[in-house]
């Protein structure tokens, strides 16, 4: 999805890329904080920026660094709730700026531009679904492999990123790293050349099978 909503914003209606508003923020610079009322969709245009988020030992963790083409901001367009985590700058940035309201207008008039949206906000709803008969928590490694199971059958593991990945397992990218290269050890699945591939399918399905996910 790097380039999709670029690509996307150039054929955008003109009354929504006359309402786009282009900011620059400094490194370390805040661009939407925590519990922050918002009502904007956020397009990276240059630089980089990262989502954090505070344990309960007020340790703060970097879920996922943004890179140019990626966007944010979704998830409060379509509730009431404030922004969960806060995103800042980690190198100066160029963004463009779109409310609601034209986001809005843009999902209407693009089908394609609504189908990447919720393609976010489903793959972002992933990393609050899995437990076990209502209680406990699936473990990561099991999330990640029927996570590769359920795109496989999908048809979308090779455009599967690494984004997507920590969205849907709701962890940052180091736990998402660490399990991968855990898989590819065993020979089981990796990631190479920006994508993820299965390695072996019967080994991943013997592992599912332990908690009935085969």
């Amino acid at each position: 999805m790097s380039s999709e909503i670029l690509d996307l914003f150039e054929t955008a209606p003109d009354e929504v890329k006359r309402a786009a508003v282009e900011i620059r923020v400094k490194k370390g610079e805040t661009v939407l904080g925590l519990n922050e009322e918002n009502r904007c969709l956020y397009i990276l245009l240059e630089g980089e920026t990262e989502v954090y988020r505070e344990n309960s030992n007020y340790c703060t963790a970097v879920l996922y660094t943004y890179r140019p083409g990626e966007f944010f901001g979704e998830m409060e367009l379509f509730g009431e709730e404030p922004a969960a985590l806060e995103v800042a700058a980690k190198k100066d940035s160029r963004l463009l700026k779109l409310h609601r309201d034209y986001v809005l207008l843009w999902m209407k008039k693009d089908f394609d531009f609504t189908l990447t949206i919720c393609r976010k906000l489903a793959a972002t709803d992933y990393g609050n679904r899995f437990t076990i008969n209502g209680m406990k928590p699936l473990p990561l490694r099991y999330r990640y492999l029927y996570m590769l199971r359920q795109a496989k059958r999908a048809g979308e593991l090779d455009g599967l990123t690494k984004a997507a990945m920590c969205a849907r397992l709701g962890t940052d990218i180091r736990c998402v790293n660490r399990v991968a290269a855990e898989y590819r050890k065993m020979g089981i699945a990796g990631y190479e050349n920006h994508h993820f591939r299965i390695m072996d399918e019967k080994k991943l399905l013997e592992i599912l099978e332990e908690y009935g996910l085969g």
